[in-house]
């Protein structure tokens, strides 16, 4: 149960990427197209292709970071051992 709640987390967040990334990525191309002369429509094309990439691949990489309940058993495990946990890189 709880190794599915944690696959249906990560994708969501990649597909909340993706879907955010290519909206954003449509928008800055339809503009840069528009302005560049090649036509808005070839831009937000190309903008929506290259920001849905980098937003699936920013949401998958953010899955790959310890979870906050993680760091807190951790962070409160090496308090009790007598470590001062400064922060995560």
């Amino acid at each position: 149960l709880a190794s599915q709640y944690v696959e249906s987390t990560a994708a969501k967040d990649i597909g909340k990427g993706a879907a955010v990334g290519a909206a954003g990525g449509a928008a800055v191309g339809a503009v840069g197209g528009a302005v560049s002369g090649r036509g808005a429509g070839t831009g937000a094309a190309i903008g929506a292709a290259t920001g849905a990439t980098a937003g699936a691949v920013h949401g998958a990489v953010k899955q790959t970071a310890p979870s906050p309940v993680y760091k807190q058993f951790v962070n409160r495990c090496l308090r009790e051992r007598g470590y001062d946990v400064l922060g995560w890189q």
